[in-house]
């Protein structure tokens, strides 16, 4: 699986890959595990576990996390804020401005080249389909600007139709993981 999500990841701007339920937490250090490699550096947004659980969670996994740094949304709402380091709090995941703001800031980082977004289904919890399509394309519109690379993610069970056409008008390649 991870030559394909280099191949991904390497032949396009702006990937989304759609995953399964049970095959998450190892696709998402597959994914970062290949970015960190091919990246100069990475902004990880978290928006459904706090940067601490995922930085540890990527050791274990044998993934380096020296050129990761985080944007995360969820820390703030668990009380568990250490500012400093490699990370940006947002105050949550529904704050759509400030993680847009957060994103830019963490991009404007000598050699950060790449955004992971984790997840879009986190996002499609907390605001509508219309909104969230919205909110990526400005965050694409970004990417393109800026010349970067991001890599969205969603869970399979939470692809619409509606999600999975938007999409696939803006990113550049949605590849199914299994």
């Amino acid at each position: 699986m991870t030559a394909d999500i280099k191949a991904v990841i390497e032949g396009n701007q702006i990937a989304v890959f759609v995953i399964q339920s049970q095959q998450y937490s190892k696709s998402m250090g597959d994914i970062t595990g290949v970015m960190t490699k091919i990246k100069e550096g990475v902004c990880y947004v978290s928006l459904n576990k706090p940067c601490r659980v995922i930085e540890t969670n990527l050791k274990k996994s044998g993934v380096s996390t020296e050129k990761v740094y985080f944007v995360d949304a969820v820390s703030s709402k668990v009380g568990s804020m250490e500012p400093g380091g490699r990370v940006i709090f947002v105050s949550s995941p529904q704050a759509l401005t400030e993680l847009s703001i957060a994103i830019n800031k963490c991009l404007g980082i000598d050699g950060i080249d790449s955004v992971l977004f984790d997840s879009l289904s986190t996002l499609l919890v907390y605001e509508g389909a219309s909104s969230v399509i919205k909110f990526v394309h400005s965050i694409i519109n970004t990417m393109r600007v800026k010349d970067k690379s991001c890599v969205f993610t969603i869970l399979k069970e939470d692809l619409k139709e509606e999600v999975i056409k938007d999409l696939g008008m803006f990113a550049d390649k949605i590849e199914e993981l299994a």
